[in-house]
């Protein structure tokens, strides 16, 4: 995979993070088609801060096409310990 202006490598955010931070899902749904968070499929996608343009969560599941219920993230921080050793391997 070649980085790009439409592939770039993000940034990890160890820092807590409450709810309610603007955000948005990198998903991978359908080109033209706007949907309000993530949709099945998309575990694992990144949670991206509006406001640092770092990574703060992982989609963990959601009901099928934002259906008006919660979405569940991960916090990247939750897992900093388990993260950073393999980070650093690199």
């Amino acid at each position: 995979m070649e980085l790009n202006d439409k592939v770039a490598v993000v940034t990890l955010s160890f820092d807590w993070i409450d709810g309610g931070v603007p955000s948005f899902v990198t998903g991978w749904g359908r080109l033209g088609v706007t949907i309000t968070g993530p949709i099945l499929g998309d575990s694992g996608s990144p949670l991206i801060s509006r406001e640092t343009g770092h990574q703060i969560g992982i989609a963990s599941w959601a009901h099928p096409c934002a259906r008006g219920v919660p979405d569940v993230f991960a916090r990247i921080n939750s897992f900093k310990n388990f993260l950073l050793p393999i980070l650093r391997s690199f």
